[in-house]
This record gives C-alpha cells, structure tokens and sequence, in this order.
C-alpha cells in the first residue's frame, strides 16, 4: 500500500511538471509578439474580505465565480438591512462609473487640439447619475462640460508641446478615474525674407534650416519592433475584421528613405514588407547582413530570382547617422534617369548601384510592413539601433529632389508621399503618420529617444527668393 501511494504521488508529481512545461512554452513564444490576440474580454476584481466572526446562522457570505462580487459597507454595522452584498449584472450599480474614453488629435489642427470622449453609460457599465462631466489637462481641471457634451476645442495650446487629456464622470457612488490620451500640434510656422546674391539677383534653392533640431527618435533594443493593424470597420453593412493592415504603396513604383544609426554590426531587418497569401512569396526586405553591409532585396511576381542590391564597397559606420534611399522605377513611370523595372540603391545621397530588368511586386497587391523585423513570425535579426525620419513614396524619386530633401523635414501633403513617420512622440505607444493616409503604427518594445538624425525644419527657396 505504500509502495503504491509513493508512485501515485510521483506520477502526480510527474503530470503536473510535464502540464507546466508544455503550458510554458506557448507562453514564452507569445511573449515576443505584440499583435492583438483574440479573446473573449473579461474583467476581475481582487478583493480581500476581513471578519472577527466565523460563518454561522447570523453571518453568510455567497458568491458566483467568475462574477464581480461587492459589498457595501455602511458606517454603522448593525444589521442585514445596511450590509449589502450584490453580485453578477447588479453589481455594476454599487461602483462609480467606467473612464470616459478619450482621444485628443495629434498634430491634425493647425491651432487646436481637438479632444474627444465617450461616457460609458449603463449599456457598459456602470450608470451615470451627474449632470457634469471634469476635463482635465496635465492632471489640472480645464474645464466642467453637460454630460451631454462629448468633445472640446482646447485652443490654449503651443506647437511642439504634449497634453494630456482626461474625462471623468460621477454617479450616487464617486467619480470616475480618467483614461488618458495625448494631444499636441505638430511644430508649424511660417519663415519669411528674401535670400539674394551681392548683385541684388534672387537664389534659387537656397537652403533655410531652423535650429536647434527637436524632436525624438525611435530606439529599437535588438527585440522590439512596430507593427501596422488594422481595428477593422464597418463598411456599407459589410464588416471588415481586425487584421494586419494592408499597405497599397509599393505594388508598383516606390521610394523608400530613412535615417538609420546602428549599435553594432551584424545581421538585421530595418524594413519589411510581404505580400500575404502570394503564390510566388511577393515581398520587399531592407536591413544589413553579417558583414554590416545594407542589402535590399525585391522579390517580384514573376521571377524566380530574388533581386538584390548590396553595398559592397560601403559599411555604415555603428554609432553614425546614414540615410538610405532606395528607388524602384516601375513601368508606370517614365523617366530618363532610371531604366523601366530598375532597383537603385543611395547611401548618404550617394549612389551604390543599380539593377536592371526586375518587375514590380504586382499591380494591386497589399502588403503588411514592419519597422525593426523580417515578418509577423521571425522572432531573430531585430533591429538595434534608431530610426529617424522614415518615408515611403508610391513614385520613383530622383536623386536630385532626394539630396535637396535629405535633412529637411517634409509637410506631409508632397505628391506621392504614402507615409510618413517622424518617430517624435515623447511617450505612448503610437508612431502617428503625418500624411492624410494616418497609417499609424503601434511600437512594441521600442523606446522614444532624443537623439535625432541631422533632419530640420527649413524650406527651399524659390524663383524670387523667397
């Protein structure tokens, strides 16, 4: 009999080793991910509960697992009638109300930061009794707004500065915590004189720069990344479900530029783009191999080659800014510059070398991008370094408007710019696209930092001068 016991106990033992293990290495993987997971959302409360009595005809306590379970306690314990215990759906009406959800614009207004909620009511939660709603900016009172008014002007704002945005709201039980955004302008003005040559005649491109260069950069630490989802929509009655976005900016030409400063050599993505679902593997992959070189490699829809630039010749100094541009002339534009179906690669407004006769990734074909990662499943080659300033055009730029716009910074609004990330947010986890396309990412693990790539805000001037 004991002989027996002690197996049993150590085949217990053994199960429940080989169930933590097994249930280990999911976890383990989906650490490394950051893409939404879907599950059914829930929500607990922890909770302890005190008493000098133990359970007996006078006290009992029930509760459902699984659903909220609250009691309230009046100040003076005497009976049944002042102890209320409720659980479940009713619960809901023993707690203040849920956080207004807040998002405030960011750099959408020229002179305004534009914020907006929503109260969540009875239908989600809690319900809401006060008449009042208390906005908050920078953890100080704005304003108090009706309850039946959901957005607000805030104008008292300066370019280049971050505010913090809260709502609460308050029912017969307190008032609500705030979920925060972040609202800002982006920095905006207007240069004005007339640059001239000793005989009076005006310059014609001339180069204004502002200093000193604000701003941040995105610091990727070998294991973080920034990825692209999409919530999904309804659209027309049609649901469209949550998934990776699909970007439509390089199924034909395309210029891709950035600043770049790596920590050290060796082996790692900076850009990634894959066509999903594509029979022949369509994709666009930009990073530095084993020797620190930058490689670009295209793969086509009808090739069974994958088309590639190296700079042999050329290893980015670790610790130093580059700039890298890179350049597929397709054939829906014709231009003397480049051949039709050409791959040309510029390193610090230096040409590295071209590469004739490759097709495009195909007409129409989406692809889902990363920054600081080869694709959704790699989890090796992460990116270490920063990024600065990165630019993706849906046109064949020419080396000429590529050295004149290297260090300075675009508006958003040029022909042909699909996106545009200025990497200059202070905190959060959204990387905000500055053209009207709002392809905003969503950073995982990757910091905000102030040191900047040699990028300001300036301007050309034009035929006048001005």
């Amino acid at each position: 009999m004991k002989t027996a016991f002690k197996f049993q106990k150590n085949a217990r033992k053994l199960n429940v080793c080989l169930i933590g293990a097994i249930g280990l290495i999911p976890a383990l993987i989906s650490a490394q991910f950051c893409e939404p997971n879907y599950s059914v959302p829930y929500s607990t409360i922890n909770m302890s509960v005190y008493t000098e009595k133990s359970i007996n005809n006078q006290y009992s306590t029930f509760m459902t697992v699984g659903q909220p379970f609250i009691v309230h306690n009046e100040s003076i314990p005497t009976n049944y009638a002042i102890h209320s215990t409720v659980t479940g759906f009713w619960s809901h009406y023993m707690n203040e109300p849920r956080p207004p959800l807040v998002s405030a614009s960011d750099g959408d207004f020229q002179d305004i930061v534009l914020v907006k909620w929503v109260v969540e009511d009875d239908r989600t939660g809690p319900p809401v009794t006060g008449n009042t709603v208390t906005l908050y900016r920078n953890g100080y009172v704005l304003t108090q707004l009706p309850v039946e008014q959901t957005e607000f002007q805030d104008l008292y704002v300066f370019p280049g500065e971050y505010y913090t945005y809260g709502v609460t709201s308050s029912n017969t039980m307190g008032t609500s915590h705030t979920q925060n955004d972040i609202g800002f302008l982006n920095p905006n003005g207007v240069i004005t004189g007339y640059i001239s040559t000793p005989t009076g005649a005006p310059m014609l491109d001339a180069k204004v720069l502002l200093t000193p260069n604000l701003g941040q950069s995105a610091e990727f630490n070998g294991d973080g990344y920034i990825f692209f989802f999409d919530d999904g929509e309804v659209i027309d009655g049609v649901e469209i479900p949550p998934a990776n976005l699909q970007f439509s900016g390089l199924d034909s030409s395309y210029t891709i530029e950035t600043w770049f400063r790596t920590v050290e050599p060796g082996p790692q993505a900076i850009f990634s783009a894959l066509v999903p679902d594509a029979e022949d593997e369509q994709y666009v992959y930009i990073g530095l191999n084993d020797a620190g070189q930058v490689i670009w490699q295209h793969q086509s829809f009808d090739a069974d080659a994958i088309a590639e630039i190296v700079s042999e010749d050329i290893i980015p100094e670790p610790g130093e800014w580059h700039h890298i541009a890179l350049v597929f002339n397709g054939d829906d534009y014709d231009m003397t510059m480049y051949d039709v179906n050409s791959m040309t690669m510029y390193l610090d407004g230096d040409l590295v070398d071209t590469k004739e006769s490759v097709s495009s990734i195909g007409p129409g074909n989406d692809a889902e991008i990363l920054l600081g990662k080869a694709d959704h499943v790699s989890t090796t080659n992460y990116f270490s370094g920063y990024l600065d300033d990165f630019r993706l055009w849906s046109v064949p730029r020419s080396w000429e408007d590529l050295r004149k716009y290297i260090d300075i910074t675009l508006s958003g609004e040029e022909t042909g710019l699909e996106a545009y990330w200025k990497f200059d947010e202070i905190e959060g986890e959204t990387i905000f696209d500055l053209t009207n396309n709002d392809i905003d990412g969503t950073i995982c693990r990757v910091e905000h930092d102030n040191l900047t790539a040699p990028v300001y805000v300036g301007a050309l001037t034009d035929a006048t001068g001005n």
